[in-house]
């Protein structure tokens, strides 16, 4: 559905206008099983090479592994490392490491970077560095990262699990003893899509903006922050006491509600809205979501955000289906699964069907 700045409406793509508002359901359900790990590799290796143990699906902790890789990881034909500047962040890659690869338990290093203390642990095996990069995770490579496809297909709890680990390349802002806001910044728009798509099926509305140097950065303000703080945190101890330490506000001022002239009117009339948040509605076209009345509260339970931009391509098209399931989530949209093409008319040459009776139409 689309919202012109007078009504919702169910709107052709065709029909869609820059400015219209689009809406998306919060706290989504849509769920499927752990994603397993297949082995193909006929990869022959050194008869030297230690074979590892290695993960058979993705697990949530194991998503959190993938998600510190993503991070700040370096991945390459002999092996992968993490190098952070929390301490706890590296023992807990290290730990993870040894849980799913059961690799040595070396001494984490410590690197001294510029002044500054920075810790590092490193596996070398082309065995695990194979089947990461080659079999599973080509998302990985240090060049061009990105978020791997099978944590989009993994179940929400694994994905939360991915964005905690993520989220070590995250900052916690401070103003005076309150939080201000979240923030996680990435190079690539598309991580930070697949971040605030994920953040929506908790009910965390965020802000997006492309910042200098073709960086991308997504922002967690207000009441929001108290809902990361219980679902997702940090695994360093310096941002989680941030969070802890400090007041987390439980207004939401940065979000907005698209609402047509009739319905501020009404909220006018009854004493919700002041004059001036009438006026100022009005010529917007939307309310901060902490002003929609109680008997309105349905409406936030949807985010609102604007066309910006409408751009024609031509593509194949695809029947999907989900097994065990009618519905599947696709760029933060519910969609479900197809029916076929549905025609007003048509004209059919029935000509060379091998015998009489054998065109039928399915309903």
């Amino acid at each position: 559905m689309s919202f012109n700045n007078t009504e919702w409406k169910y709107t052709e793509a065709k029909d869609l206008k820059i400015n219209d508002w689009f809406k998306l359901k919060l706290n989504q359900v849509c769920d499927s099983s752990p994603v397993k790990l297949e082995q193909f590799s006929t990869k022959v290796f050194d008869s030297r090479t230690t074979v590892y143990s290695l993960p058979t699906e993705i697990d949530d902790e194991f998503a959190e592994l993938l998600g510190l890789l993503l991070s700040d990881g370096t991945l390459r034909a002999q092996g992968f490392s993490l190098t952070k500047k929390h301490l706890e962040t590296v023992q807990r890659f290290k730990y993870l490491c040894i849980k799913y690869f059961n690799c040595k338990d070396k001494p984490i290093k410590t690197l001294n970077v510029g002044g500054k203390d920075f810790y590092q642990f490193e596996v070398n095996s082309r065995y695990i560095a194979h089947f990461l990069l080659e079999e599973w995770f080509p998302e990985l490579t240090s060049n061009r990262k990105d978020v791997p496809a099978l944590i989009q297909r993994s179940p929400l709890s694994s994905q939360l699990s991915f964005l905690k680990g993520l989220y070590e390349d995250g900052t916690v802002s401070i103003k005076g003893n309150t939080v201000d806001h979240i923030e996680f910044t990435n190079k690539s728009y598309d991580v930070c899509k697949f971040v605030q798509q994920v953040l929506l099926r908790i009910g965390i509305v965020t802000t997006l903006s492309s910042t200098a140097k073709n960086m991308s950065t997504l922002y967690i303000y207000g009441k929001y922050c108290s809902i990361f703080k219980d679902k997702i945190c940090f695994i360093n101890q310096f941002n989680k006491d941030r969070l802890e330490s400090n007041t987390i506000i439980t207004t939401d001022s940065n979000s907005r509600v698209p609402v047509s002239n009739s319905l501020l009117s009404e909220w006018l009339e009854k004493g919700y809205i002041t004059s001036s948040m009438y006026k100022d509605s009005l010529s917007r076209g939307y309310i901060g979501r902490d002003y929609v009345p109680e008997e309105h509260s349905a409406l936030l339970d949807f985010y609102y955000i604007r066309i910006k931009d409408i751009v024609d391509r031509e593509c194949e098209s695809v029947c999907v289906e989900v097994p065990s399931c009618s519905n599947f989530i696709q760029n933060g949209f519910v969609m479900s699964n197809s029916q076929g093409m549905t025609l007003q008319e048509a004209e059919i040459n029935l000509s060379k069907t091998f015998e009489m009776g054998q065109g039928y139409v399915a309903i």
